[in-house]
């Protein structure tokens, strides 16, 4: 518990210390997906991402059923989207009021998880939440 309590304090500091536009997320930064935490659809289109984050926030209430998981991944798959993990590596390439759409340069999560089919052109370009990117 200790190290736990250490390695938040920290991170804190680490993100005191970050430049005003690394945490506003502007356009051309390279920054991370908030963490730690859940993972953030990174959505095809702004369309494709308003019906992701109704999911996803159905799947992180826990008095839905298990099956809004699924229903999330089965969107993921039909509007050709993705998962971002906490402290994945992106790049800002738009800024729009509470949305970005990013590029992913690093994923942290499985090895190879976005590098086929449409998941690797996803990861090029689609659009997050604005508090995925902005501490």
């Amino acid at each position: 518990v200790k190290a736990a309590l250490e390695r938040a304090d920290e991170e804190k500091k680490a993100e005191a210390a970050l430049p005003d536009r690394i945490r506003r997320a502007e356009i051309g930064v390279v920054t991370t997906i908030v963490g730690p935490g859940t993972s953030w659809p990174c959505a095809s289109s702004k369309a494709a991402l308003k019906e992701l984050m109704k999911w996803q926030k159905d799947m992180l209430d826990e008095r839905e059923p298990d099956s809004v998981m699924d229903t999330q991944s089965e969107a993921l798959i039909r509007t050709r989207s993705i998962m971002v993990q906490p402290r994945d590596r992106v790049k800002i390439l738009a800024n729009e009021p509470g949305i970005r759409k990013l590029s992913v340069i690093e994923h942290a999560g499985a090895p190879g998880t976005h590098g086929f089919a449409y998941m690797a052109e996803a990861a090029r370009g689609c659009w997050v939440v604005a508090e995925a990117v902005v501490r």
